[in-house]
């Protein structure tokens, strides 16, 4: 069983317990650290959609970097508390897609992993793994986390707001080895990467 990448929930809390799992080219299967095991192999940290808002943006004309720095000043003039946060920028196909999340939250999660002997090479909202395809809502699950997605819209499982987005729109739960599928053709084509800026590997 062939090993992709090393997968990880960033943590918010330094009392909770190491989520973890390797990504093999059959699933998800638990991690089990190996003293004698010398594979280098990427760190993906997934971060809840309770931590990162994700909001889309359209910017025509403009070279993909320009677009990407007016994407983050545009997220952060929507933010109450701009100062406080990272917010990471990323062009594809003619849109910018931004993440904003608390700097000190962010900080704190990559320690905790540091601590644990993990660096991420990459760190990506988990609602940016699910197809914006259909008229669904997708819902999925890994470990303590969860998240949803309707189009562009990404959402943490809360009843209230799921039921103020979607309406009365059927939802859809991904089931763990579709979740892995979305995770292996990620690492050919990445989601936005929050480890940008101050916080860039």
């Amino acid at each position: 069983m062939s090993r992709l990448a090393h997968i990880v929930l960033l943590p918010d809390d330094q009392a909770e317990a190491l989520q973890a799992w390797w990504l093999t080219e059959d699933g998800l299967t638990a991690f089990e650290p190996s003293a004698e095991d010398g594979e280098v192999l990427p760190v993906i940290a997934l971060a809840a959609p309770e931590h990162v808002v994700v909001r889309w943006h359209g910017f025509e004309g403009l070279a993909p970097k320009q677009a990407e720095a007016a994407a983050r000043l545009e997220a952060a003039s929507a933010s109450i508390d701009a100062a406080g946060l990272h917010i990471a920028a990323q062009e594809h196909g003619g849109a910018v897609v931004s993440g904003s999340i608390d700097s000190q939250f962010f900080a704190r999660g990559l320690a905790l992993l540091k601590s644990e002997g993990l660096d991420p090479d990459h760190v990506w909202p988990i609602g940016l793994l699910l197809s914006a395809d259909g008229d669904d809502v997708l819902r999925a699950r890994i470990g303590n986390a969860c998240a949803l997605r309707l189009g562009p819209q990404i959402f943490p499982d809360d009843p209230a707001l799921a039921a103020l987005i979607a309406v009365d729109k059927p939802v859809r739960d991904i089931a763990q080895p579709e979740f892995a599928g979305y995770l292996r053709a990620a690492l050919s084509e990445p989601p936005l990467n929050l480890r940008s800026g101050q916080f860039a590997k």
